[in-house]
């Protein structure tokens, strides 16, 4: 059985901006070329900052988001309104800009269109999820904010805690024990690139 009170798995508010890629300056980073087939702008990581953009094509908007760790506590236990966690303007213009436009001036008097925000679970010890079988319930959690790059390997080690199996194959053909994101049997190294 689970020992209660051990969780590692806390919350912290994350934020998310979108801002339009209107005026000349901001359009031409937008489609900078030489970079991909969609000539687009990659995915921006600044240093030591935490803040990071990318285009998005669809909307012609970059997205724009910070892990503002300092002054942003962990939450053990998040309430259940979640108009407390409401993206704050004044966060993107105090925080987040200043950095921003003076890496790329091109953000420079940049526009918001909408803002988002939210709670990432990060398990604390070693920021990678937790997946195993407690009773008749499979728990997955605590990926860190990093989903998107674990979802495949997440879920094929998912699906084989389903079935009873204790070893999942992995893209590329890559054998994984899937007792290793248990909470009781865990053997992970400590992710050390989350944002």
């Amino acid at each position: 059985m689970l020992p209660i009170g051990r969780c590692s798995v806390k919350a912290k508010k994350r934020q998310l901006f979108s801002v339009q890629a209107r005026g000349e300056k901001l359009e031409r980073l937008f489609h900078s070329g030489g970079f991909n087939d969609l000539d687009l702008l990659p995915f921006v990581i600044l240093p030591k900052s935490g803040v990071h953009f990318k285009p998005v094509s669809e909307e012609s908007v970059f997205w724009v988001a910070c892990e503002d760790e300092v002054n942003r506590p962990f939450i053990d236990l998040p309430e259940h309104d979640l108009e407390k966690y409401r993206a704050e303007r004044d966060y993107f213009e105090k925080s987040v800009y200043p950095i921003l436009s003076a890496y790329f001036p091109e953000f420079r008097d940049c526009q918001i269109k909408a803002m988002w925000a939210g709670l990432y679970a990060y398990n604390m010890p070693d920021c990678l999820p937790y997946a195993f079988r407690e009773r008749n319930l499979i728990v997955v959690g605590g990926d860190s904010g990093s989903g998107m790059m674990k979802g495949d390997s997440l879920g094929r080690i998912v699906d084989s805690i389903y079935r009873g199996e204790e070893e999942t194959t992995l893209y590329g053909g890559v054998s994984y024990r899937t007792s290793k994101l248990s909470f009781v049997d865990r053997d992970v190294e400590r992710e050390e690139w989350v944002i």
